[in-house]
């Protein structure tokens, strides 16, 4: 995606405001990594039980990967407190994104994160218009559908970014769906990807 940066009266770059949830991002790549390595291709891959837990995602090949589809904000990575986590967020802070972590709840499930971005995307569209903000969600869960159709029917434009698996319905109500799968390879962590790489 190319943007025209040539101001004029009809025309304005938009500026991207990026929203990740972390968790879903993380664990749906843990998914696919082991659909792909067990070669299940008539099983789909939101159905596969199992998850490779090796896999870990390269931060800062991720941020260059949204940077070169246009996104120009630092991103916002959402997600839980778990093991390692909080090394996680400071190597993502370092890799130029900005972070928010929650503590689970006490039945060890999430309560915030869908919140949080849904409340952040709504108040960047506020502070901006159709005209110059775009909203990219790095998402793939179904909660997320009512906070894109309301975007979109204010006119912004709403790009999707996440795994092939995504919610059908969420990569509907996009403007545009970007798939992550063929990146997997490059997105991959490993020891010789450079420091603030690893989630």
């Amino acid at each position: 995606m190319t943007h025209d940066m040539t101001m004029n009266t009809t025309t304005q770059a938009k500026h991207d405001h990026i929203f990740i949830d972390g968790s879903n991002l993380f664990i749906e790549g843990m998914r696919l990594s082991s659909h792909l390595r067990e070669g299940l291709p008539s099983m789909p891959v939101y159905l596969h039980p199992a998850f490779d837990l090796d896999f870990r995602l390269d931060l800062r090949r991720l941020r260059g990967f949204l940077g070169a589809i246009g996104a120009d904000h630092r991103p916002l990575l959402v997600g839980s407190r778990s093991e390692n986590s909080d090394l996680v967020f400071a190597s993502a802070e370092y890799c130029g994104y900005d972070t928010i972590v929650y503590d689970r709840d006490q039945q060890n499930r999430e309560k915030k994160v869908d919140a949080t971005i849904v409340l952040r995307a709504l108040l960047a569209a506020l502070d901006g218009t159709p005209e110059t903000t775009r909203i990219v969600l790095v998402a793939g869960d179904s909660d997320y559908v009512p906070l894109v159709h309301e975007l979109r029917k204010r006119r912004y434009e709403v790009e999707v970014v996440f795994w092939s698996h995504a919610s059908r319905e969420l990569k509907e109500a996009a403007s545009r769906f970007i798939s992550l799968d063929p990146m997997i390879d490059v997105l991959r962590y490993t020891p010789l990807s450079r420091p603030c790489a690893v989630a």
